[in-house]
């Protein structure tokens, strides 16, 4: 797996061990698997994949966004005491967990078929048509 920050968007590849390009499935509600690219399609501006030894990579750009500090509303004081300041949720926020999971999950399965991440040869193709 490789993040590459820029300055309005960040790029995540990632590598498996599979030669066959990635497709979109239309998978059975009760399916384990087969979500993933619609995701992808779903969050990041341009997407595509290439191929490295016999497997492939994926590669995705999704944008960051540069949200400007709002002040908090006044509360109304009542009485009971609170529990501690509720979490900032948001899109940016559930993007992240999203990201910071799928990353796990890749990790893992880099270190299962022991790929090396830097053995990347160079000529990325998009598949969704975009050039990037």
């Amino acid at each position: 797996m490789r993040l590459v920050g820029l300055r309005d968007s960040v790029v995540i590849e990632v590598w498996d061990a599979s030669g066959e390009s990635p497709s979109l499935k239309d998978p059975d509600d009760d399916a384990e698997t087969g979500r993933g690219l619609h995701l992808v399609q779903q969050l990041a501006t341009h997407w595509g994949s290439y191929g490295t030894m016999g497997a492939k990579a994926v590669w995705a750009e999704l944008p960051v966004y540069s949200v400007e500090p709002t002040p908090l509303p006044k509360r109304r004081k009542s009485g009971r005491s609170a529990a501690g300041p509720r979490p900032v949720r948001g899109p940016d926020a559930d993007l992240l967990r999203l990201v910071l999971a799928e990353l796990h999950t890749l990790q893992y399965a880099t270190d299962l078929f022991d790929i090396d991440p830097r053995a990347t040869p160079a000529g990325a193709s998009a598949v969704n048509g975009t050039d990037s």
